[in-house]
């Protein structure tokens, strides 16, 4: 039985009852997006990168795919990613496996040869809706190529199907260029994605997954240009890691 007086008592108990239901400290903003980003580094994203690999890039073909192969090592200072790798060549399109790993991936790439014939993306994006059929679903597409020799109806529409937002980057290499850029911009904005001309590989994919991944405001240099640049073609895509369940983004408003 305690021996404090009753005052003194009822005080002791008022202020224990204050401890106890006193509200925990709530976290500030900056605890909050430190916790936000470890969580998405912790998350393994899935990209689909669409190579072509037709005659008209042959001329830029070595000094293109030693670029892309230092995609895969790119991605791997950002966080953690796992690529689908697709391509055509000589008017057929084939899917290169998953690679989680950057030196399984650019030996990938560098089975790819340019061969001629007309591109085949409709076939191309097939391949990569078949493995999304076997759940297998990326969380965004980066395509990279020059020209399209197909139907640019069909060639979006094959595109919309994976449901994810399809970065296009096109190679000005003379030959139907002018097509390949009025199709590629169309078919970026269609599905709530960016276009961009392309001429460093490395930093347009270092950019697009820090977008993906929230990081955004760690680009430096040319990465951060590029970012600068998708941005402005798009702003939606500033919202690209908020995706969960992808396209929840939209081609940008021009008014």
């Amino acid at each position: 039985m305690s021996n404090l007086p009753d005052d003194k008592r009822s005080r002791a108990l008022s202020l224990l009852n204050k401890d106890i239901t006193k509200s925990p400290k709530r976290p500030s903003v900056q605890m909050k997006e430190a916790a936000a980003q470890e969580a998405s580094m912790a998350q393994v994203n899935k990209i689909f990168l669409v190579f072509d690999a037709t005659a008209s890039r042959e001329p830029t073909w070595q000094m293109a795919m030693r670029q892309q192969m230092s995609t895969a090592r790119a991605l791997q200072d950002i966080g953690k990613f796992v690529v689908g790798i697709a391509a055509h060549s000589g008017g057929r399109a084939k899917f290169l496996g998953w690679h989680d790993n950057p030196a399984d991936a650019a030996h990938a790439m560098s089975q790819l040869d340019c061969n001629a014939g007309d591109t085949n993306y409709i076939d191309t994006f097939a391949l990569l809706q078949e493995e999304v059929r076997k759940g297998n679903t990326a969380d965004v597409t980066i395509m990279f190529g020059d020209c399209c020799e197909e139907y640019p109806e069909d060639v979006i529409k094959a595109a919309t199907a994976l449901n994810v937002p399809v970065f296009a980057l096109h190679e000005d290499t003379g030959h139907g260029a002018d097509k390949g850029k009025k199709v590629f911009r169309a078919l970026a904005h269609a599905t709530g994605a960016a276009f961009d001309e392309l001429e460093n590989y490395q930093a347009v994919v270092t950019a697009i997954a820090a977008l993906l991944k929230g990081k955004q405001k760690d680009l430096t240099g040319e990465a951060r240009i590029v970012m600068e640049r998708l941005t402005r073609d798009n702003p939606n895509i500033l919202r690209l890691s908020d995706l969960r369940n992808p396209p929840a983004l939209e081609g940008p408003n021009r008014g």
